[in-house]
């Protein structure tokens, strides 16, 4: 049990103070011995203890109490000879008689260096960079642009649209009048961080949120429209069965938000660039698959070589049950895009798959997902026991949440609007992250 600390406020008076002081002197003591036994147990090759007999005060020292407890008499001069006779060699004792003496340090007199201006001798290494597919996209190509983090402001639109906001009556687009640009995108990527998407009321939960951020970024827009649009998203199947998983029916302990990843990249073994990454493609695509090309394009790209981090935010991965009950997990991003429209007014196949695979290719979202990829590999590496890529890796969802309507949302060219599904060769993606770590042998 532990001892309580007493305050006597008594003073000299009180009845009790000759039992509180001894009990005070024994607690003193007892940290003192505490203390003691620290200070000389930690050495671990050589330990030198002064004592000095004849010092005021000295008996009242826990060292002198443990070094005269075996002594013979005071004035034996072999007093202290207990104490080596029991440490077997261990303990040496030494009377010191007179102080050393002092020598002063001198150093050795030499003639003075000549100072002069040092000469940079070494290269300096361009290829090192801390990346991110933000830097690698050609609008901020590795040569000529800075390294950062993924941007806070999302650059989703990058085709230009007509500036059309009639909603199709047959399937309304509750987003279709929203804002467009680099500011929307990050309200509604901020909404989605914060709203919990398997909350009892999503209604309350959403319009909570977006009533939050709107007031926050002093945003004159349509409330309603956006809180529906959400909604929406939410509840839009991620495939092209009526029974496929939502947004909604993934629960908060089975998703992560904004998943942050830093990993090397050919940190002491050469460096690489898009081109590499672009041969990875090729070899895991057959010829004629709409994908394959998407590797010709990355060999166009300008940029140089690079190495050192690579960096990025992961907006949404979610453990998602695949065939045979297995749970596969996919990264997720929220894009707002507005798609061009083929007709008069907006509509949701404006976001069939065809259109957006071509988004997907010019905004290089596919140098994106690849990326992201590599990087949920690695952390499932470390974090999943008994982890297995062609088990567990579910690839990319992209979700062009303008596009998605709810459960509505037509299926064109066997896949849902609105969502993106890419799920390339698990072995593609673990070659990639391999390549990320060492060059290819030869």
């Amino acid at each position: 049990s532990f001892r309580r600390r007493i305050v006597d406020v008594g003073g000299k008076e009180s009845p009790d103070i000759t039992t509180h002081q001894n009990q005070a002197m024994a607690e003193s003591e007892a940290e003192e011995s505490r203390l003691l036994y620290v200070a000389m147990t930690r050495a671990r090759h050589r330990l030198v203890v002064w004592w000095i007999d004849e010092a005021a005060d000295v008996e009242k020292t826990k060292l002198n109490e443990i070094l005269t407890s075996g002594m013979i008499e005071d004035d034996d001069p072999a007093r202290l000879r207990w104490l080596t006779d029991r440490a077997d060699g261990t303990i040496e004792i030494r009377t010191v008689t007179d102080p050393p003496e002092l020598v002063r340090y001198e150093p050795k007199a030499g003639e003075r260096p000549s100072l002069d201006l040092a000469d940079f001798d070494r290269g300096l290494d361009y290829e090192w960079r801390r990346a991110s597919f933000t830097s690698l996209s050609p609008g901020h190509p590795i040569a000529a642009g800075r390294d950062t983090d993924e941007e806070p402001q999302r650059e989703d639109e990058t085709v230009d649209v007509e500036d059309v906001v009639v909603i199709d009556a047959d399937r309304p687009m509750p987003m279709a009048a929203l804002p467009r640009g680099a500011a929307f995108g990050t309200l509604v990527h901020r909404i989605f961080e914060n709203v919990s998407l398997d909350a009892d009321d999503i209604g309350g939960a959403v319009r909570t949120e977006v009533e939050k951020a709107v007031r926050r970024a002093s945003w004159d827009l349509d409330v309603d429209a956006l809180v529906e649009g959400i909604i929406s998203t939410i509840d839009t199947p991620l495939g092209p069965a009526p029974g496929d998983v939502r947004l909604r029916d993934l629960p908060e302990g089975r998703t992560l938000d904004e998943m942050v990843f830093e990993f090397p990249v050919r940190t002491s073994d050469g460096a690489m660039d898009l081109r590499e990454i672009a041969g990875v493609l090729r070899d895991h695509h057959p010829t004629g698959h709409p994908l394959r090309d998407y590797a010709d394009v990355l060999d166009a790209l300008p940029g140089s070589r690079f190495r050192g981090y690579l960096t990025g935010a992961v907006d949404l991965t979610a453990a998602i049950p695949g065939p045979g009950g297995h749970v596969r997990y996919v990264v997720m991003d929220y894009k707002t895009n507005t798609l061009p429209t083929r007709g008069e007014a907006p509509a949701v196949t404006d976001y069939a798959v065809g259109p957006m695979r071509r988004v997907m290719e010019d905004s290089h979202y596919l140098l994106q997902s690849v990326i992201y990829q590599a990087a949920l590999h690695r952390y499932l590496q470390w974090r999943l026991p008994g982890y297995d890529p062609q088990q567990h890796l579910g690839g990319s969802t992209y979700l062009f949440v303008r596009g998605m309507i709810g459960a509505d949302t037509p299926i064109v060219d066997g896949e849902r609007c609105g969502v993106y599904r890419w799920n390339p060769p698990p072995e593609m993606i673990v070659e990639l992250s391999r390549r990320f770590a060492s060059k290819e042998r030869t």
